[in-house]
């Protein structure tokens, strides 16, 4: 009964079992594709560490569809 992501923990080396969905809008596709699958293994406890690196990019965040 346990739904799993395609994306991997690299922390745990299993599926996601969180439902997080990232929308990131970013200067080209490569990083907004990167940044997306980051943001969904950290959640948004550690999405400002990564945001912070990254100033001009836009995301959206939401943990089993709530925003």
């Amino acid at each position: 009964g346990v739904r799993y992501s395609h994306v991997i923990d690299p922390r745990t080396g299993m599926a996601l079992t969180t439902q997080v969905t990232a929308r990131v809008i970013a200067n080209d596709g490569a990083t907004a594709d990167a940044l997306a699958t980051a943001l969904t293994v950290v959640g948004p406890e550690g999405a400002q560490r990564i945001l912070d690196k990254f100033p001009d990019v836009v995301i959206s965040l939401s943990v089993d569809g709530r925003q």
